[in-house]
């Protein structure tokens, strides 16, 4: 009997800079596919406001109230500069930044500013004033934001193949159905994670406030060491057609093959999706300069978008040969 070693295969796994430069020029290439995320951009910094100010303005109130019936001299005192800072916050908040969704979702410069203003006025606003209401408003923009998600994602991953496949409505409608799945999935675990993480914070609390504040550093990073295996799940639906459970296993999978060539390329993403978004912000929002920052940051999110669909490619089709690989064939002489 001889043993004979199997052949080696030519695959190779996936690499940092050919991924990032591919993202580049799918995207310089592609341009109409930044139309989603401009207009996104435009809408919220042009559009109708939808404000919660008066819906959530008495409960600050309330809260300062109660913690003034309770003689306390500091609380109250913070909660007066408190309430100054959520009248601010609340000022600039927009309901509508709820169109961009996770973890499929239409990239925006403008979703977490909170603009007030553009360079021909102030943003025309109308206010909730039930609980009812923005449950419901909220709904309906999730969906509608997951939708234009969905449409930008199928877009990239559809360019990104080789060769590049036909649009398919059917199938934008599975892969619909699947991110909503994944999005509450997502959301359940955590939920599950976080309610016991935050009792047994609020009982360190008690205890001391130091052991809270290490305990919660040392959480953040159990979190993210359970949570960073599912990063691509979102590309499995969009690649190879799976359902939510299948694609978050896939990637748990994958991101196990890869490390730790998977955390240095999503470091470095994460890298230059927010330090080229410190350029992008510098213009004042009454300015027409905000426009150059929406077309770099829409630009520069699906170049990088589109890395993380040539990585996952690159890297599926190389864990899925070394799983198919025998490490020795056997044979009779």
């Amino acid at each position: 009997m001889e043993i004979r070693s199997a052949p080696a295969t030519t695959t190779q796994p996936p690499r940092l800079i050919p991924s990032i430069t591919a993202g580049f020029n799918l995207a310089a290439s592609n341009i109409h596919i930044l139309l989603l995320p401009i207009a996104l951009d435009l809408f919220l910094w042009f559009g109708p406001h939808v404000k919660v100010k008066e819906l959530f303005l008495p409960l600050v109130a309330q809260l300062q109230e109660t913690m003034q019936s309770m003689n306390q001299a500091d609380l109250s005192g913070l909660m007066v500069d408190n309430q100054q800072i959520w009248e601010q916050i609340l000022d600039r908040t927009n309901l509508i930044s709820a169109l961009r969704t996770l973890p499929v979702g239409v990239p925006s410069l403008l979703s977490n500013s909170g603009v007030i203003a553009n360079p021909i006025g102030t943003a025309a606003y109308v206010e909730v004033h039930s609980f009812m209401t923005l449950a419901g408003a909220w709904f309906l923009l999730f969906l509608l934001g997951a939708l234009f998600g969905v449409l930008y994602f199928a877009g990239i991953a559809r360019l990104s193949a080789k060769p590049v496949q036909p649009v398919h409505l059917g199938k934008i409608l599975l892969q619909y159905g699947q991110t909503i799945f994944l999005t509450v999935l997502l959301v359940a675990i955590l939920i599950l994670l976080g309610i016991p993480t935050s009792l047994m914070i609020s009982i360190l609390t008690l205890i001391s406030p130091f052991i809270a504040q290490l305990a919660v550093f040392l959480m953040s990073i159990v979190f993210l060491w359970l949570l960073f295996p599912l990063i691509f799940s979102p590309h499995g639906i969009f690649v190879s057609n799976q359902n939510a459970v299948q694609s978050m296993l896939t990637s748990a999978r994958m991101v196990r093959y890869l490390l730790p060539s998977a955390s240095l390329f999503l470091l470095v993403l994460l890298m230059l999706n927010q330090g080229l978004d410190l350029i992008w912000q510098m213009a004042p929002e009454q300015s027409w300069m905000t426009l150059v920052g929406i077309a770099g940051h829409a630009f520069v999110s699906t170049a990088l978008i589109s890395a993380s669909f040539y990585y996952y490619r690159s890297g599926l089709e190389w864990m899925q040969t070394r799983m198919k690989r025998p490490a020795t064939t056997l044979s009779q002489v």
